[in-house]
């Protein structure tokens, strides 16, 4: 994180673009958090303040995005600069209500780059308890540096302030490459599945260390909720999956490819602790329940456009390879 103060730093100054008071009135925002209540927009953002293990939540709302991010410039006198934010979570009202609003305002801010990620939080009162002592614990060693963004927070009721975010991003980039159970998108692959197929997902945040589970999206609006056995499952489909439990078959490697064709050909090659036969009959019946669950559902889970599968499953017993 102190190479993207120093990166933002150098950019600015060789660029010319500010000087050194301007430089002051600036925050970088590593997360941010969404939110939208009662006709107006809430966020929580994460700001990095003079060193990468110093950082603080700003909270600020209003009618739009834009007076969001410039209320938060009339109440704390910093302005918030997203070009190197690197998670964006959203809550379910957000999406419900203004999924296509937020992506638009992303795409034409020139101020933002399209390469964060998103992940979708159902209940961010629990990000909140997690943190609520940390926050405030920060808050008090701060000093009088922040007291003005401390008055601030206790005068604003209409705001969730304590969240704390800034470790949470670590935290999906190590569940993310551990885990089949779930796997962060990035902004540029969720609106390019979006406009061309009016589908497509987002992680689910249940706590602030933990993802699990995945929202399916059709037409800009949350469509169902995946179990953590179906988001396996999906995670299969588009090669997502390092490790994870098919039953009480432990798969520690895999890869997955499909053709597409007059059929979809799906080949998928596993490292596992059990038999072959065994890992392949459960698997094949978990990806074709799946697929058909939704096909009744009128939704294309996978986009195989209702064609038939073929499916070839092979998984190599690792104590028989020892």
């Amino acid at each position: 994180m102190k190479k993207i103060l120093i990166l933002f730093i150098l950019t600015l100054t060789l660029s010319g673009c500010m000087g050194y008071t301007e430089l002051n009135k600036i925050s970088v925002v590593k997360t941010l958090l969404i939110d939208y209540k009662n006709d107006e927009y809430i966020i929580n953002a994460d700001v990095i303040l003079d060193n990468e293990e110093n950082h603080e939540t700003i909270s600020s709302s209003g009618k739009t995005l834009d007076d969001v991010f410039n209320n938060a410039y009339q109440k704390f006198y910093k302005k918030l600069y997203m070009s190197h934010t690197e998670l964006i979570l959203l809550t379910t009202d957000a999406i419900n209500y203004k999924l296509e609003e937020i992506i638009d305002y992303f795409l034409k801010n020139t101020t933002t780059r399209n390469n964060f990620n998103l992940a979708l939080v159902e209940d961010k009162s629990k990000l909140l308890n997690n943190n609520k002592n940390d926050a405030k614990d920060k808050n008090n060693d701060n000093g009088s540096s922040n007291d003005k963004i401390s008055e601030n927070k206790e005068n604003d009721n209409n705001e969730d302030n304590e969240l704390k975010l800034s470790d949470l991003n670590e935290y999906i980039s190590i569940i993310e490459s551990e885990t089949a159970t779930t796997k962060t998108i990035n902004f540029e692959e969720f609106i390019k599945d979006l406009y061309e197929t009016k589908r497509t997902y987002l992680p689910i945040v249940v706590s602030n260390d933990t993802l699990d589970g995945i929202y399916l999206i059709d037409n800009y609006k949350l469509f169902n909720k995946l179990s953590k056995d179906e988001t396996i499952i999906y995670n299969y489909i588009y090669n997502n999956v390092n490790t994870c439990k098919i039953n009480d078959i432990t798969v520690s490697d895999n890869q997955t490819v499909i053709n597409k064709n007059k059929n979809i050909d799906i080949l998928i090659k596993s490292t596992i602790n059990k038999n072959n036969k065994e890992y392949k009959k459960i698997l094949e019946k978990q990806i074709k329940d799946l697929y058909n669950k939704y096909k009744d559902l009128n939704y294309d889970i996978f986009n195989f456009e209702n064609k038939k599968l073929n499916i070839d499953i092979k998984g190599e017993n690792k104590n028989e390879k020892d």
